[in-house]
């Protein structure tokens, strides 16, 4: 969460996490459960998966995923236009 920019009152306020559920959290003092991992999630508008990942590779995955949307959707401008653009 720190990696995003989001501190421990912003994620309190986004999931209505208490203060000690919040610091527990950021410091590793209680597990993380599925219930947790995707009020996070909501919070950060990412999914779940990607909080369980190291950041550089959940930011390339990103990436990649935003790079193939943009493909198919050229390719579909491609085969309606008959042209590039």
């Amino acid at each position: 969460m720190d990696a995003l920019g989001v501190n421990q009152a912003t994620m309190m306020e986004r999931t209505g996490w208490t203060k000690t559920k919040a610091s527990h959290l950021y410091n590793s003092q209680q597990d993380h459960s599925s219930v947790v991992l995707d009020e996070a999630a909501r919070a950060l508008n990412c999914q779940a998966y990607e909080l369980l990942m190291r950041y550089e590779a959940a930011m390339a995955l990103r990436r990649q995923r935003e790079d193939a949307v943009k493909i198919v959707a050229d390719t579909e401008i491609l085969r309606a236009t008959g042209t590039e653009g």
